[in-house]
C-alpha cells in the first residue's frame, strides 16, 4: 500500500450561478442533465401531515433538506472540475508585484489568491457606527463598575477638606468621573457623532449591504478584495465572526475574476484644475444633462471607498472560498 495526498476543499462561499454558467459552457449539456435529474427527484408530494401548524408535510421536509444537501453536493462537484480542467490558465498571485500585477492579471481567465483574510462586513458595520458610542459608554462603565464608586467617594471626601485651587481641580475631577460619556471620550471609547453620522451616511449610500473578503498573498503590495453575495455564503455572517472574528490567520484561497485593478500610481494622481471656461461648459443644460452630472460628481465619492491609499488593492468576483485541506488517501500499489 502506497499514500496519495487528497485535497478537499471546505468552502465557505460558492457562487452557484456563476459556476453553473461555467461549467454548462466548458462541458457542454452535462450540467443540465445534472440539473434536471436532481430537480425530478426532489418535486414530490405527500398527504402525511407534519407536525401541529408546520404547514408542511413529512416527505415535504425530508425533500427539503435533501434538495439543500444536493445543491450542495452538486456546486461542489461543479467547481472542482471547472478549477481541474482550467489549472493551467488559472494565474496564481502569489508572486505578483506592483510592477507587473496589471501586466500579469490583464486577460486572465480566473485568479487564485491564497493567504489570510479580513473580513468586512458592512451592513454589521453600518449598525457599529450608529451605536458606538452608546457601546464606547456602556464598555465604560461596564469596565470600571467596581473602581469608579470608589474613586468618587474618595474625592468627595477630599473635596470636603480642600481649599483654594486644590478645591476646583477637585470639582472638575468630580465632575468628569461622574460623566461616563466625557469619560468615555477620554478612552478613545466615543468618537464626534458628525464624524459617525458621516460615515454612516457613505455606507448607506454606497455600501449598505456589501460582504467583503480582503486576501492578503504573499505580497505586502497588493491585496485582493472578493466583493460578496450574501445569498452565497456557506456559513453566515454572524458564524464567520464567532468562528474566525474579522481576520482570518488560516489560509483560504479564493478563485475568481478580476473586476478592477487600480491605475498605475502616475494616473491617480490628482486631476489638474479644470478651467472656468470648461467648468461653465459642463454645466447642465437639462435635466437629463443634470443627472448624468450629479452622476458624475458622485463617483468621486463612491471612489474613496474603491482605492485604498495604504495598499493596491485588485477587486474581484470570487466563485469560491475555501479552506484547502490535504488529507492522506490510502491507494493500492500496483506491482
Amino acid at each position: 500500500m502506497t499514500e496519495k495526498s487528497a485535497v478537499v476543499r471546505d468552502f465557505i462561499y460558492i457562487d452557484l450561478g456563476l459556476v453553473c454558467s461555467f461549467y454548462s459552457q466548458i462541458f457542454q449539456g452535462y450540467t443540465e442533465n445534472i440539473v434536471q435529474s436532481f430537480q425530478n427527484g426532489v418535486n414530490r408530494t405527500s398527504t402525511q401531515n407534519g407536525p401541529l401548524l408546520s404547514g408542511q408535510s413529512i416527505d415535504e421536509q425530508i425533500a427539503e433538506v435533501s434538495q439543500k444537501t444536493e445543491r450542495k453536493v452538486l456546486a461542489d462537484y461543479l467547481y472542482t472540475s471547472i478549477e481541474e480542467k482550467l489549472s493551467s490558465k488559472i494565474v496564481v498571485c502569489s508572486s505578483l508585484s506592483k510592477a507587473d500585477y496589471m501586466q500579469k492579471l490583464e486577460g486572465a481567465v480566473l485568479i487564485k489568491a491564497c493567504g489570510s483574510a479580513e473580513v468586512f462586513d458592512y451592513l454589521r458595520m453600518g449598525t457599529l457606527i450608529e451605536n458606538f458610542n452608546q457601546m464606547g459608554e456602556s464598555i465604560f462603565t461596564l469596565t470600571t463598575a467596581k473602581e469608579l464608586p470608589t474613586e468618587i467617594a474618595l474625592t468627595e471626601a477630599r473635596l470636603q477638606t480642600a481649599k483654594g485651587q486644590d478645591k476646583k481641580e477637585l470639582q472638575k475631577k468630580l465632575s468628569l468621573l461622574k460623566n461616563p460619556k466625557e469619560m468615555a471620550k477620554r478612552v478613545n471609547l466615543a468618537q464626534d457623532p458628525q464624524l459617525l453620522s458621516g460615515l454612516g451616511t457613505f455606507i448607506k449610500l454606497f455600501f449598505s449591504d456589501a460582504f467583503d473578503f480582503i486576501i492578503n498573498s504573499g505580497s505586502n503590495d497588493i491585496s485582493f478584495r472578493g466583493v460578496l453575495d450574501r445569498n452565497c455564503l456557506r456559513i453566515p455572517p454572524a458564524r464567520i465572526r464567532a468562528l474566525y472574528g474579522d481576520k482570518i490567520d488560516f489560509p483560504l484561497t479564493m478563485v475568481g475574476q478580476v473586476t478592477k485593478m487600480p491605475k498605475p500610481d502616475q494616473e491617480n494622481a490628482a486631476t489638474k484644475e479644470i478651467p472656468l471656461s470648461e467648468q461653465e461648459a459642463e454645466k447642465p443644460k437639462s435635466p437629463r444633462d443634470a443627472f448624468e452630472f450629479i452622476s458624475k460628481h458622485a463617483r468621486v465619492f463612491e471612489t474613496l471607498f474603491h482605492e485604498s491609499k495604504k495598499r493596491t488593492e485588485v477587486f474581484v468576483q470570487p466563485l469560491a472560498i475555501y479552506r484547502e485541506l490535504t488529507l492522506p488517501a490510502p491507494i493500492a500499489a500496483k506491482a
